[in-house]
């Protein structure tokens, strides 16, 4: 049975319809968990965010504290698609999906990628950046149940709102954009459980990109190289690659077009649909 990639997505935009066209030809079983507006997006099966809320989740929400410089209702919705994945997952009886970002794809087929064991991108040993990224990953039962567990005991009973303190203090005192997010979460609960970091070199020496505009990698904050903000790609063979600062190509499996990133996710698609057809 393949493993199911699974999309949650408010909104109707062109890059959603893109990314779900391309990773419809690496796994069989495509899921966007959306609303009314993206009902035509091209996923395999289509389920509404609205019917997938829970009486936690709702609690959740009104017990939510804003540690960002982002607006409370994007931060609030980042935190709440875990809530709506667990409850998928427990209606769908299943212990484990492939999540990705509505702005990212899958370079080969899923089930090569993945086997169900937790797997997603951390920015290693950082407690002030403390950056967990499920843009890509393979997300289990055990994995959903801490995170809801952990947003109760941090924003709702508070007996562990000192683990992100520091980091609170860190963006206060330093004026430094950003603070605490659902990716400061994913952080601390690589600690917590073992997770299988996806920015590492694999066994066969590919990896994972954690955003197409960041250098970094399984070599630290620069192992990749950039050209005009944009890690330097080649193509070969219907397989990507990204140069390493070194001049080293590293083959990659997925490639997030995170932010104005988006804008090149429909050319870059076409390119590789041409070069598979040509």
């Amino acid at each position: 049975m393949t493993i199911p990639i699974v999309f949650i997505h408010k909104g109707n935009q062109d890059y959603l319809h893109h990314a779900i066209q391309h990773v419809k030809k690496h796994c069989r079983r495509v899921v966007l968990i959306g609303d009314d507006t993206n009902l035509s997006a091209g996923a395999h099966e289509h389920y509404n965010i609205q019917d997938l809320y829970t009486p936690e989740l709702r609690i959740f929400e009104t017990q939510f504290t804003n540690y960002s410089s982002n607006s409370a209702d994007y931060e609030r919705f980042c935190f709440s698609r875990m809530f709506i994945l667990r409850e998928w997952m427990r209606v769908q009886n299943l212990k484990y999906v492939v999540h990705l970002d509505s702005d990212c794809i899958i370079l080969d087929n899923v089930d090569k990628l993945f086997d169900g064991t937790l797997a997603y991108m951390v920015i290693k040993d950082n407690d002030n950046i403390a950056a967990g990224n499920i843009a890509i990953s393979c997300v289990t039962t055990e994995f959903l149940d801490v995170f809801v567990q952990l947003c109760f005991d941090i924003y709702v009973n508070k007996t562990k709102l000192h683990i992100i303190q520091p980091k609170i203090d860190f963006h206060r005192q330093t004026g430094s954009p950003g603070g605490i997010c659902d990716m400061t979460l994913y952080y601390f609960i690589s600690k917590m459980i073992p997770v299988i970091n996806l920015t590492d070199l694999r066994n066969d020496m590919s990896s994972f990109d954690i955003n197409i505009h960041d250098p970094y990698g399984f070599n630290g904050d620069y192992t990749y190289k950039l050209v005009s903000g944009v890690k330097e790609l080649e193509i070969k063979d219907n397989t990507v690659y990204a140069k390493t600062v070194d001049g080293k190509p590293v083959r990659l499996n997925n490639l997030h077009f995170q932010g104005n990133g988006k804008r090149l996710l429909k050319a870059f698609t076409s390119m590789l649909h041409h070069q598979q057809t040509v």
